[in-house]
């Protein structure tokens, strides 16, 4: 019996720590959303191309660590008689004991707040990036209000643009 309830904690603390590791990198992307804005408004490109590529890399990192979650969760569902596929962390709580039970509670509160607080960056973060496109058309269309298409230039060179098309060009 000892031998299985060693396991079990073994189990629990690895779920622990997958979730404050899954919380951590939240808050870090949380960040890089807030830094991609800051790189936005101020027009830095050189900070901007330095981020996203290590946008690149967290997202690569989020699937590894999405991975131990997952084996976490599945181990600890194992050890617990539960079936795997659908068990959640707030159910895996339920099942467990009283000290372990609040421990890995307050760790899923804890990550659906660092959820949120991603979410929150992230609309703040496309809020921002729209209403620089809906200014600089509107801009675009005040200083050529009957034209037929201007050429405007971006990093990559130039980039024709034509009033009164949408977000997205489907002709790209």
């Amino acid at each position: 019996m000892k031998a299985a309830t060693a396991s079990r904690d073994v189990l629990i603390g690895r779920l622990i720590e997958a979730i404050d590791d899954q919380a951590a990198h939240l808050g870090r992307r949380r960040v890089q959303l807030r830094s991609l804005a800051d790189c936005l408004v101020e027009r830095d490109e050189r900070s901007l191309e330095l981020l996203l590529e290590e946008i690149a890399r967290a997202v690569a990192h989020q699937a590894e660590l999405d991975g131990r979650l997952d084996a976490a969760r599945t181990g600890l569902a194992g050890a617990l008689g539960k079936p795997p596929d659908r068990l959640t962390l707030g159910e895996i709580a339920e099942a467990l004991d009283e000290p372990a039970r609040d421990l890995v509670a307050a760790r899923r509160r804890q990550l659906i707040q660092a959820i949120e607080a991603f979410q929150q960056q992230h609309v703040h973060t496309s809020v921002l990036l729209l209403e620089g496109i809906r200014i600089n058309r509107m801009l675009l269309e005040a200083v050529f209000p009957h034209s037929r298409g201007v050429t405007t230039y971006r990093a990559g060179g130039q980039d024709p643009w034509r009033p009164d098309t949408g977000l997205v060009d489907a002709e790209r």
